[in-house]
C-alpha cells in the first residue's frame, strides 16, 4: 500500500495567531498542531503532514518516519 501526503490548512483563528508576535500563544499552537501531526502520522499509510496556512505558504512540514524492512502495521 502506497503511503500518502496529508494536509492541513490553518484556520483563520490559528493563523492569526501563527502571524501574531505572541510567543506564548504561537508556543501552544505549535504544540497543538504537532499533536495533530503526530496522531495522523501515527495511524499509519501517511508519508508527510503539511500544515498550510491560508496565506498560501507551508507553516510546518512533518515527514513520517519510513518503515523499515519487514515492518508491518
Amino acid at each position: 500500500m502506497e503511503r500518502k501526503p496529508v494536509c492541513i490548512r490553518l484556520t483563520a483563528d490559528e493563523a492569526a495567531v501563527y502571524d501574531s508576535r505572541d510567543d506564548r500563544a504561537g508556543a501552544e499552537l505549535r504544540n497543538e498542531i504537532d499533536c495533530r501531526a503526530r496522531e495522523i502520522i501515527d495511524a499509519g499509510d501517511v508519508s508527510s503532514v503539511t500544515v498550510n496556512h491560508p496565506g498560501g505558504f507551508t507553516a510546518w512540514y512533518y515527514e513520517a518516519p519510513t518503515p523499515a524492512y519487514g515492518w508491518y502495521r
